[in-house]
């Protein structure tokens, strides 16, 4: 329940800021268990958002497809002298009517940056494409995007406008409490604006500071059921728990034509190959555009959907030289799934 509030309160906050920002916004928690229906709550309020650290599995940004895209772009024009807006069109063109994505928003967010650094007369691509790279490196060093979601540790170092401590996990007794209240302190001061406190039955870390005139104490809300779909997790593939070189090795055109015909967000089958020991990774209308490594296997539970997170462009020097002369492509894409799993019980 406390993530169903959590998600509450910020939407209230949101709803009182004209300028609200998502990105400025972090639940923190002591363990990242904590975190799971909060990403569930996220995901049925279309908020947006992303767990940072260890637990963020966004593939390189220079690897998606969108973002390859435009960089192909650039260096096709690497000799050549354009004004901004007349990129803009030819990135426009390109995109067609493809859904908004991850690559798509890293594009337009750069292009606004490179924009309002130079302006919008012609400029050398040649500088732009150096620009973009150095630009995709910082963003990769970004956590993600929209609200971030991450423990106390994870934490340390950044601040963010809005804060949201939840309970659980937090030790107040015993040897370790004053190593934990320090971390819970680490937690409260990434705050710059509002910092909102939860706390569950028990003792609270949250109840020491009840006393101070600054601390506004809000009895519980009381709730009727609680949405479908809290108990949902979401687990996205990342590169090592996908055969790269599936689609590489194919000689079957149809294969690369489903996959250039997939946009993100759109839905998947994962079915299991028992012969090879892993899982086949499918289209609605059932072709296989990628599979599994031989030691994934999917988390407990009852896979509702899976759907395109990222695709991915991987190249034959990309590969070990060893492995080389199995590939039938010099480039090709690699489809990465997001799991939509309903825990059992």
């Amino acid at each position: 329940m406390q993530s169903w509030l959590a998600l509450q309160e910020l939407r209230r906050l949101a709803d009182l800021d004209a300028g609200w920002d998502w990105s400025r916004v972090a639940v923190i928690a002591k363990e990242w268990k904590v975190l799971e229906p909060v990403r569930a709550g996220c995901e049925l309020l279309h908020i947006p958002c992303h767990f940072a650290g260890h637990r963020n599995n966004a593939p390189p940004t220079r690897r998606l497809r969108e973002v390859v895209r435009f960089l192909r772009l650039l260096d096709e024009r690497r000799g050549e002298l354009m004004p901004l807006p007349q990129l803009q069109a030819l990135v426009a063109d390109l995109r067609g009517d493809e859904a908004d994505s991850p690559g798509n928003r890293l594009v337009m967010e750069f292009l606004e940056d490179f924009g309002s650094a130079v302006g919008e007369g012609a400029q050398p691509i040649a500088v732009m494409l150096d620009a973009a790279y150095e630009f995709l490196a910082e963003a990769d060093r970004r956590s993600g995007d929209g609200m971030c979601l991450t423990t106390a540790h994870g934490a340390k170092g950044l601040e963010f406008d809005h804060v949201v401590v939840l309970d659980g996990g937090w030790r107040t007794n015993g040897p370790e409490a004053l190593a934990e209240r320090r971390l819970y302190y680490v937690a409260m001061t990434r705050a710059r604006q509002t910092l909102a406190l939860c706390r569950m039955k028990g003792k609270s870390f949250a109840d020491e500071l009840a006393s101070l005139p600054a601390v506004l104490a809000r009895s519980p809300v009381l709730m009727g059921q609680l949405p479908a779909g809290l108990s949902r997790r979401f687990e996205l593939l990342v590169l090592r728990e996908v055969d790269i070189g599936f689609t590489g090795r194919s000689r079957d055109a149809t294969v690369r034509r489903a996959i250039a015909e997939l946009k993100i967000g759109d839905e998947l089958v994962i079915d299991p190959l028992s012969e090879k020991q892993c899982w086949a990774i499918r289209t609605m209308a059932g072709q296989m555009v990628g599979r599994t490594a031989k030691f994934y296997a999917p988390p407990a539970g009852r896979t509702v959907t899976a759907r395109v997170a990222a695709i991915c462009v991987w190249r034959l020097q990309d590969v070990k030289t060893e492995w080389q002369s199995r590939m039938a492509l010099a480039e090709w894409e690699v489809v990465l799934p997001e799991l939509v799993v309903e825990l059992e019980g």
